[in-house]
């Protein structure tokens, strides 16, 4: 039900943000001007950690903060398979590890405990996620390809062969960059697993075979999002909701997953079947034919229907389109009144010359 979830810990000082990077074993340094990023992945906790040092113009002064990037799965040993996600279940166990892994991590450093206590992370970003077992993953992509469910929607190429239909974000470089608090990705897990940017994860045949046909579809959550689900969560959960702000226990809420998943699934897909163009323009011909609708009314109708073959999304068309309709009514109904007028005007000509 939740795949990712990624903290953000605000360091008090240079010597903090220099004690934590030492304790990192192997770390990868990036510069960037005065800006400078170290991170390092442990895969067996499920955690990637990446220090940022930002100096400031404004205030004169740097600021550093820590990012952790979670697998929940992993980190509490949820992980039975490769496409394991995680399944909510009692917080103490979560803390419990991220204490244990971030204490191992950081050599027990009497200066880093407080980096152990999950309480002293603020959540960032969230990527409640579903699974399926379909038959044909990239029909179901192409299908919502299609539709209209939301406009903003679009197939994007990721590099691989079964690509990802994104809301909420843009592609560069074959990865995902969003936009805006809240993106939904939908792909085929095996051809993501299979994609060049994957080389080297190690994925055996049998972490393969698990991923075969399986369906994804991830909402993720980002901060301006998980401010307003704060603020929502507060007012629900009343005096069990816990300090601090943005404490992750909070949103680790199966009522809140469900409500998120399914509310975007059905933004995005519609509730309705889909129907191939030639059936739905038979069914509609037929329909117009016993209810006896004027050849302009069916006219009208199959022209909509050929707007919206495979371009779902182009809603002005339709707008465009039904302007061009009520122009065309006006205009007629203007002759109209204006033939009406005349025939009046001869009639009272004809009564008075009688």
């Amino acid at each position: 039900m939740i795949h990712t979830a990624e903290l953000i810990c605000q360091l008090k000082n240079n010597h903090t943000f220099s004690s934590l990077a030492e304790a990192l074993p192997e770390p990868k340094t990036i510069k960037n001007g005065n800006n400078t990023v170290i991170y390092q992945n442990f895969p067996n906790y499920g955690i990637k950690i990446t220090l940022k040092r930002y100096d400031s113009n404004k205030c004169n002064k740097p600021f550093y903060f820590v990012y952790l990037i979670l697998n929940l799965a992993k980190l509490i040993g949820q992980n039975d398979s490769s496409i394991s996600l995680y399944q909510i279940c009692n917080f103490k166990e979560i803390s419990d590890k991220f204490r244990e892994a971030m204490s191992s991590i950081t050599s027990g450093d009497i200066d880093l405990q407080e980096l152990c206590d999950i309480k002293s992370y603020k959540t960032r970003r969230i990527d409640f996620c579903c699974q399926f077992k379909v038959e044909d993953p990239q029909l179901y992509i192409h299908l919502l390809s299609q539709g209209r469910f939301p406009s903003q929607g679009k197939y994007c190429n990721m590099g691989y062969e079964n690509s990802c239909y994104i809301v909420g974000g843009t592609v560069e470089d074959g990865k995902i960059i969003k936009r805006g608090s809240i993106t939904i990705n939908i792909y085929e897990k095996q051809a993501e697993m299979k994609a060049p940017k994957n080389d080297g994860k190690g994925y055996t045949d049998k972490d393969l075979s698990e991923a075969e046909n399986v369906l994804r579809v991830e909402v993720q959550v980002f901060r301006r999002k998980m401010i307003s689900l704060n603020n929502k969560l507060k007012k629900e959960l009343g005096e069990e909701f816990e300090y601090p702000d943005r404490y992750l226990k909070n949103y680790l809420n199966i009522s809140l997953a469900k409500e998120l998943l399914l509310g975007y699934i059905k933004e995005i897909a519609g509730t309705s079947d889909y129907v191939k163009y030639t059936e739905l323009q038979e069914t509609v011909g037929n329909k117009l034919d016993e209810d006896r609708k004027h050849n302009k009314t069916k006219q009208y109708m199959l022209e909509i229907l050929d707007i919206l073959n495979g371009n779902g999304k182009k809603t002005r068309a339709l707008w465009k389109y039904e302007a061009s309709i009520r122009k065309d009514k006006k205009s007629s109904d203007s002759e109209k009144e204006k033939d009406d007028k005349e025939k009046s005007a001869m009639n009272s000509r004809n009564f008075r010359n009688g």
